[in-house]
């Protein structure tokens, strides 16, 4: 089986890079921020304050992807659901939660050992498969990260302003980046990359390259 990861802030690019790439591949998408979302979601549906959760409030909960790899809890799709900024500062909130950690890591690591795939989020390097052939780091201006959010969130009709979604960014980068269970930190021998300046196009191409190159010299080592 090959893992390659993907880790980065909000906005960096990974998520729509990574999905790229494993087409580009023929390998599984893993969208591990999703699982993350998804159970936030689950939570506030069932009346249940993140900041107070118990072991209790995860124990039927069960993760996986449906045949058009869109995340589901107990076979219900939650897809629609999750690509808001509420959901992803919900699950900025969970991911620091070690009882919550525990069960999404499980069932993600339980998936990747059933194919070729490609995952991100900000810790996938380093906690969920830190033995992954290629591992990389997106980064990019706070601002720029603001701006593209933004972008994909006017494409949803959603009334926040880009100062709001910069503030957030930010946030949300200092919460990620200072919890002490899994922060986001550039993995070990991970390849950086700075999406500041590069289209998606370009950052696929760009980590496909050094895949490449890599699977090249093996072949004539």
């Amino acid at each position: 089986m090959i893992t390659i990861t993907i880790d980065g802030p909000a906005g960096s690019g990974k998520g729509t890079t990574a999905k790229l790439l494993a087409e580009k591949l023929g390998f599984n998408y893993l969208d591990s921020g999703a699982m993350y979302r998804a159970v936030a979601v689950y939570l506030w549906e069932q009346w249940i304050l993140l900041e107070s959760l118990e072991e209790k409030n995860l124990q039927n909960i069960v993760l996986t992807f449906d045949g058009k790899n869109q995340i589901c809890i107990n076979g219900i799709s939650y897809e629609s659901k999750i690509r808001t900024p509420e959901s992803g500062v919900g699950a900025s909130m969970l991911a620091s939660q070690p009882i919550v950690r525990a069960c999404v890591i499980s069932a993600g690591q339980g998936i990747l050992q059933h194919g070729n795939y490609v995952l991100e989020w900000r810790d996938t390097g380093t906690i969920w498969a830190p033995e992954a052939q290629w591992k990389f780091y997106l980064t990019a201006d706070p601002v720029v990260r603001a701006h593209r959010r933004f972008l994909d969130l006017q494409k949803q009709w959603d009334k926040i302003t880009e100062a709001e979604v910069l503030k957030q960014i930010v946030a949300r980068d200092y919460r990620d980046m200072t919890r002490m269970d899994g922060p986001l930190v550039k993995p070990e021998w991970a390849h950086e990359i700075d999406t500041t300046h590069l289209t998606i196009p370009e950052q696929v191409e760009k980590i496909h390259a050094i895949v490449q190159e890599t699977l090249q010299n093996k072949k004539t080592s």
